[in-house]
């Protein structure tokens, strides 16, 4: 019965930035200010945003900064085995008839997949 389901929502925004500057600073202020000037060769970033928070990039290997930039670069680095440890077909159509008892803390968002885990 969805009446007795509690509602859940979530904003999850990925900006994708261009500076002129490969290490721009962060300046403090109470609203954020976008501006378009003319860079014709910037540095691309990233920022992810989770309802209006801004998410720490650095715990998946991006350098740590209070604003959240990642560069592309490192982002792209950072975040290269994901659809592989994703294990998305595993996930969706595995059999988890307790083959094996799970012991400790699921750090990846899934469980783990390995061979000897599998039917």
């Amino acid at each position: 019965d969805l009446s007795q389901m509690t509602p859940f929502g979530a904003r999850l925004f990925t900006e994708v930035l261009t500076c002129s500057s490969s290490n721009p600073k962060v300046k403090k202020t109470k609203s954020t200010v976008y501006s378009k000037p003319n860079i014709t060769d910037g540095k691309k970033f990233i920022r992810m945003q989770l309802n209006e928070k801004t998410l720490p990039l650095h715990t998946i290997g991006c350098p740590v900064r209070s604003d959240g930039l990642c560069s592309l670069e490192d982002f792209l680095v950072a975040t290269a085995k994901t659809n592989e440890e994703a294990q998305y077909a595993a996930a969706c159509f595995g059999d988890y008839a307790a083959k094996k008892l799970i012991t400790s803390q699921v750090s990846n968002g899934n469980l783990d997949l390995t061979d000897a885990a599998r039917k």
